[in-house]
């Protein structure tokens, strides 16, 4: 018994999206991971869809605006369209999403895959350090989320998420640990690979969990200090499990049984991951961007910094503890004192890897029943 061979025009009617250097994301509904459009194996592309949209795909995305032709192929005559998908703060292409009907049927398109963009902008650490996650209408749409004005004044250049924001107030917990490992990748990327990931949301207004899933890339082409990273993301019929990533089962047990007040740290970017119900009781200024310079005295920071990429160069060792003062609601300084724990390597990583974290415990310095209280006063 022979197997029968797909139709050679099956992928009529069904919008084909492709990242802007022509990689399968989705065809139909139907998800894809990057393979050629020009593939002919069972899984590719059929005849139309090969030798024709993808050329009028590629059109868009060279061109950075919606392509329309009429051709003739496979024995038919066929209407093809494509349409660029541009990023929220450059306008560059990340993706385009394509599709072909019977000619006749030229107003008859089926309704186009909603793709939300994003960009993320990373500069160097300092003072002036930013993180920032920028998000197109569609975006927002996807996520449940109602659009921003775009001259508000929380989005000065459009639609944004600031600092780690994204991940603490849209993605189940569930999802979080691969969401920042995502990032961490991007972070330490020297190549332009494309990577995948799917993840859980709440809808803020109604509740319902959203499978999303997305795809980006660094972009390595750009040599400055800067650093930005790229891509999409669409909502899925089901649970996307593309990249499933367990946080460290030591950091998440400490979390949950520890009566210290304890922050997760990225030494790289100098900001909070996250933070327990205790460290929220003390009084401390978190703002949505968690920028770690920003949050502590200027005179303590180069200090902490220094004993963050101690703990990183030596990981599963104390190290501390050591006093720092840390701004206040109330616009005052409170002096605390910080002991910290490396992320031990996991998988390739070496000690010292900018993926890897540092689990803070946090005391009232000022405390004398502290342990480390007597060094503290001597120094």
């Amino acid at each position: 018994m022979t197997k029968e061979k797909p139709h050679p025009l099956r992928h009529c009617g069904k919008w084909i999206v492709t990242t802007a250097r022509m990689e399968l994301y989705s065809v139909g509904n139907q998800p894809h991971y990057g393979t050629s459009p020009r593939s002919r194996s069972a899984t590719g592309l059929d005849d139309v869809a090969r030798h024709r949209l993808r050329q009028v795909m590629r059109d868009a995305v060279e061109r950075g605006v919606d392509v329309e032709h009429d051709v003739t192929e496979r024995g038919g005559e066929w209407t093809l369209r494509a349409v660029p998908v541009l990023a929220p703060a450059t306008g560059r292409v990340v993706a385009a999403k394509g599709c072909y009907v019977p000619r006749r049927h030229k107003r008859q398109f089926p309704a186009e895959p909603r793709i939300g963009a994003w960009e993320w902008r990373v500069t160097p650490p300092g003072i002036d350090h930013t993180n920032r996650l920028y998000c197109s209408d569609e975006w927002f749409r996807i996520a449940g989320y109602r659009v921003p004005p775009s001259k508000d004044a929380r989005y000065p250049a459009g639609c944004w998420w600031d600092g780690p924001a994204f991940v603490d107030d849209l993605v189940e917990e569930e999802s979080r640990p691969a969401q920042r490992e995502l990032f961490n990748v991007f972070l330490s990327e020297s190549t332009d690979k494309l990577h995948f990931s799917g993840y859980q949301a709440k809808h803020p207004a109604t509740g319902e969990i959203l499978n999303l899933r997305t795809a980006g890339r660094s972009d390595v082409t750009d040599c400055r200090p800067v650093r930005w990273f790229r891509g999409i993301t669409t909502r899925a019929r089901w649970p996307v499990r593309d990249q499933v990533i367990e946080e460290d089962p030591f950091i998440s047990m400490a979390f949950a049984i520890s009566r210290d007040p304890l922050i997760l740290i990225n030494p790289t970017l100098e900001y909070i991951v996250t933070a327990n119900e205790k460290f929220g009781r003390l009084d401390l200024e978190l703002p949505d961007h968690r920028h770690l310079r920003k949050m502590v005295d200027p005179w303590d920071f180069p200090k902490l910094k220094a004993l963050l990429d101690d703990a990183i160069e030596e990981p599963n060792v104390e190290k501390g503890p050591l006093e720092v003062a840390f701004a206040t609601t109330s616009g005052g300084w409170r002096r605390l004192a910080v002991t910290v724990a490396g992320e031990r390597p996991r998988g390739e990583q070496q000690p010292g890897d900018k993926q890897q974290l540092a689990l803070c415990r946090i005391a009232d310095a000022n405390d004398p029943a502290w342990p480390g209280r007597p060094n503290w006063a001597a120094t």
